[in-house]
């Protein structure tokens, strides 16, 4: 049975991890063809705004007990690589899913009142406990 991305996460956080920290929920997201076109970019990239500092690429996103990870991702191994963001779980207000037939839309809320949108393949993603553990 392949690794989720909850244990490829967990593999891949434990030099970042605090001490009793733990990987809640985990997904593989990449970038809506809209939320790359210039206008939006410009949009994101408010001074200052959370949004602004993730990423336009491929990422693994994890949710601990205390903060929201964001890797990118090895297209070569499939797990995540490298910390690109660490956000206190406080400043993540709402993730809402919207579940499509090979897709899940996945948008990002935070508490500054950016937004970032992604793409999670449903082949290789259950939202359903990543929403749980931003609940």
């Amino acid at each position: 049975m392949a690794a989720t991305w909850v244990t490829k996460l967990d593999r891949a956080a434990r030099d970042v991890l605090e001490a009793g920290e733990r990987v809640l929920a985990a997904v593989f997201v990449v970038p809506t063809a809209t939320s790359c076109t210039a206008s939006a970019l410009a949009a994101r990239h408010d001074a200052g705004a959370i949004a602004s500092n993730m990423p336009v690429t491929a990422a693994v996103l994890g949710l601990t007990d205390r903060r929201l990870l964001v890797y990118g991702h090895s297209s070569l191994s499939d797990k995540p690589e490298g910390l690109q963001l660490a956000i206190p779980a406080a400043d993540l207000r709402t993730v809402d899913v919207e579940e499509r037939s090979a897709t899940c839309r996945f948008v990002l809320r935070f508490g500054d009142g950016s937004r970032v949108t992604y793409e999670a393949p449903s082949r290789v993603n259950d939202p359903g406990p990543f929403v749980a553990a931003a609940g």
